[in-house]
């Protein structure tokens, strides 16, 4: 009776599929953190602590919130065109950021050393513009209410992260092992996600300048006004991590 229910009722049923893709991928990575804790060094988690959350704080910036206007539009063309606008703003302030990296990192190059981030330092910007691009999708999914593929692309990133950081940790770079397995579980989820959004290639969306402009300005008050919240609020939740580092 109760499946029969569930199965009427889509708005259940669509919530279910999410949410079991989400604990299918916290069950992997709960069962492999007994492996990884011994096979890391505890400093390793420290580093990946600081690394998420630099990841965390620059990614609200980069895409200007564009893809919460995602939802907003009744016609499907014009969500795609904000898709493409938010790709391309994300992949614009991702090579500004790169520019920005090189100019500080000899006056944090100490600080970096410190942290052990000297040696991942030039992949920071490029996992920013992946995670970015991998929420850009997951909102244009949850659109086209693609809700099997969103859960089939945490199971996947859950299991490429989980598989890569233990296969690295048995390496000489066990000490971004960790760092390393979530950029290749992320890179892995932007290829899977990008495969179902093959109909973001068509010409059309960027042949269309204007359109794209037109986008940019209607729905300027995202920017302008959620950025700065959302940065606040993520810095916030990351600060602790910061405070931690900075006194042991």
């Amino acid at each position: 009776m109760i499946t029969h229910f569930i199965k009427k009722n889509i708005f259940l049923k669509n919530i279910l599929i999410v949410l079991s893709g989400t604990l299918l991928m916290q069950i992997i990575l709960f069962l492999s953190s007994p492996i990884l804790t011994r096979l890391i060094e505890p400093k390793a988690f420290g580093t990946y602590g600081i690394y998420i959350s630099i990841i965390s704080i620059l990614s609200v910036v980069i895409s200007g919130r564009y893809e919460l206007a995602i939802m907003i539009p009744k016609e499907n063309k014009t969500a795609n065109f904000i898709i493409i606008l938010s790709l391309l703003i994300s992949i614009l302030l991702s090579c500004i950021l790169l520019v920005i990296f090189l100019f500080l990192k000899p006056l944090a190059f100490n600080k970096l050393t410190s942290l052990n981030l000297h040696n991942i330092f030039f992949i920071l910007h490029i996992h920013i513009l992946i995670q970015k691009c991998n929420i850009i999708f997951n909102y244009s999914l949850n659109r086209s209410q693609q809700f099997k593929i969103i859960s089939k692309n945490k199971i996947l990133k859950g299991s490429t992260i989980t598989l890569a950081t233990i296969c690295l940790a048995l390496t000489e770079l066990n000490h971004i092992s960790l760092i390393l397995g979530i950029l290749i579980g992320d890179f892995t989820a932007l290829l899977f996600l990008s495969y179902h959004q093959k109909h973001l290639l068509n010409k059309f969306y960027y042949q269309n300048p204007k359109k794209l402009f037109y986008c940019l300005k209607r729905f300027k008050k995202f920017p302008l006004y959620l950025t700065p919240g959302s940065i606040l609020n993520t810095l916030a939740s990351t600060s602790p991590v910061f405070i931690i580092t900075k006194f042991y």
